[in-house]
């Protein structure tokens, strides 16, 4: 039996070309084939390939169209969005246990000559040192003493000075990098520290090259041991830097 190709045409939703996938493909093809004589044998071969240029057409468009359906055609594609959630809040008072007495509490908050003292929320920490160890070029130092509340809990302050050096009369000094200890002996963690990335200042208000005398102030960020961060404020400390 031969065949040629119907004027039949493809089924048309009203919204357009209807989907590839709602064309059940055995009928389209009896849709568009049919009996013919043999003398159309070359009109034949050519309405087939045009069929099969128009199925494949029809195949494209309708993927094209499902493609479109989950595309975005508001415009302009919006900018990413950035997380901008805000860090967590610095807690006022340490939940940590920190060494308190009645020393600490009566007017230590004050520049007293190898003294120390700093705050953690409302509560007053305060200690003694000797003396600042500086380094041969006078570029860095280090201070540390006791806890007058506990003579097993002690802090530790080193600052590296970068573009200052220490062998004149210097004032207001900021200095940015700086570690801070404060910890308890036998302890397994620091009760509080600075950490790489915090944010911790330390001050050197005044410093007398001849008698080496030096006042300044420090305060910052630091990681407790209970694992939350809290701000070390109201910072001071007088000594020599030998």
């Amino acid at each position: 039996m031969n065949y040629h190709l119907s004027d039949n045409k493809p089924p048309i939703s009203k919204g357009g070309i209807k989907p590839v996938q709602d064309l059940k493909l055995p009928n389209f093809v009896n849709a568009v084939i049919k009996p013919t004589s043999v003398t159309g044998k070359g009109m034949l071969l050519k309405k087939i390939h045009t069929s099969c240029f128009v199925f494949l057409l029809l195949l494209v468009l309708a993927n094209s169209g499902c493609i479109k359906e989950y595309s975005y055609e508001g415009g302009p594609v919006p900018p990413a969005v950035i997380d901008s959630t805000p860090a967590p809040p610095v807690t006022p008072n340490p939940a940590i246990d920190l060494p308190v007495c009645d020393f600490c509490n009566v007017d230590r908050d004050q520049y007293e000559e190898r003294r120390w003292s700093f705050k953690v929320g409302d509560v007053l920490q305060c200690g003694t040192m000797d003396t600042a160890h500086v380094t041969p070029d006078r570029d860095a130092f280090t201070f540390y003493g006791p806890s007058s509340c506990s003579p097993i809990t002690g802090m530790v302050i080193t600052a590296y000075l970068d573009n200052y050096i220490l062998n004149k009369d210097q004032r207001n000094l900021v200095i940015t990098k700086v570690v801070f200890v404060y910890s308890t002996l036998g302890l397994p963690k620091y009760l509080l520290s600075t950490q790489r990335g915090s944010l911790f200042y330390l001050t050197i208000e005044n410093y007398d090259h001849q008698t080496k005398m030096t006042t300044g102030t420090f305060y910052g960020e630091v990681l407790a041991a209970d694992g939350t961060f809290l701000q070390v404020h109201s910072g001071k400390f007088k000594v020599k830097m030998i």
